[in-house]
């Protein structure tokens, strides 16, 4: 028998997400800080990747708890490397601007070159 969730179970992972999108680099409330009191920018995003890292296991593991405990449906697919390496090629784009960020701000081409 499946067991329904919680309806406010959408909202805890939407609250969990929302501090982790604050934490992880690089987010607009780093640099805004780091230019307010002239902390490097860098050493904020290297602070603040362990604790990051941190926290998405977290929200990882508490989804995997509600998952077995409600008995939530699974995928028929089975996994496949040639379909998440073509959805890593997509996405390519959107992981690559954490890099384009960091670089201009490294490279000082985030005030004008």
């Amino acid at each position: 028998m499946i067991r329904r969730p919680p309806r406010s179970t959408p909202l805890y992972s939407s609250a969990a997400s929302d501090v982790y999108k604050r934490q992880i680099p690089p987010s607009i409330m780093m640099i805004v800080l780091a230019n307010a009191t002239e902390i490097s920018i860098a050493s904020l995003f290297a602070a603040g990747i362990i604790p990051g890292i941190l926290i998405g296991v977290v929200i990882m593991v508490i989804n995997h708890y509600f998952a077995v405990k409600y008995n939530f449906e699974r995928s028929d697919e089975p996994f496949s490397v040639r379909r998440a390496g073509k959805e890593l090629y997509r996405s390519s784009f959107a992981l690559l601007i954490p890099l384009v960020l960091v670089g201009s701000v490294n490279g000082r081409c985030s005030i004008g070159c």
